[in-house]
């Protein structure tokens, strides 16, 4: 069984709590409270941490992810190629 996907639903640090920033659609985890961001730190259902393309508090090989890991463009590990790909450049996405 070969088993393949995508987790970009990780990727995103939008702010899911308090219910005000996630309607605002803030991100979270920001240095400072602005319009687009918030400083509450980047939580998990389970409580785990997070942060923007970054799963760090997990077990190397089985639920710790970098940025490297995550769909991105070559050089910008920041940027996110979207889905579908064929739509977003294919061919520059990893």
């Amino acid at each position: 069984i070969m088993v393949d996907l995508i987790l970009n639903h990780m990727a995103s640090p939008v702010a899911q709590t308090p219910r005000a920033d996630r309607d605002a659609g803030k991100q979270c985890g920001g240095k400072e409270e602005t319009a687009d961001t918030s400083t509450t730190p980047c939580v998990g259902w389970s409580g785990t941490p997070y942060g923007n393309r970054e799963f760090r508090s997990g077990t190397p090989g089985l639920d710790y992810f970098e940025r490297s890991q995550f769909h991105h463009y070559e050089g910008n590990f920041e940027s996110n190629c979207g889905i579908p790909p064929w739509t977003n450049n294919r061919f520059l996405c990893d």
